[in-house]
């Protein structure tokens, strides 16, 4: 199933940050889209919980040095 997700992201201190973020995240199976805003400190995407889950895409951000505040978890785009 097919969920749509936006998540705080802290440690971004350019674009290059979230430019980073997205190109890994793009690159994970069952990630359909994603954007990243430097500006907003969001990370915003679609994902089929039948391949990765939320915890699995967390983890894949905070590899990458950036922190995710998973108590800020929204829905809805």
């Amino acid at each position: 199933m097919i969920e749509n997700i936006s998540l705080n992201v802290y440690g971004m201190t350019c674009n290059l940050c979230s430019m980073r973020i997205k190109s890994t995240l793009e690159k994970v199976e069952g990630i359909v889209k994603v954007n990243v805003s430097y500006a907003s400190e969001k990370a915003k995407f679609e994902y089929d919980n039948a391949k990765i889950d939320l915890k699995n895409i967390k983890k894949k951000i905070e590899l990458l040095g950036f922190s995710v505040d998973e108590n800020k978890i929204n829905l809805k785009f």
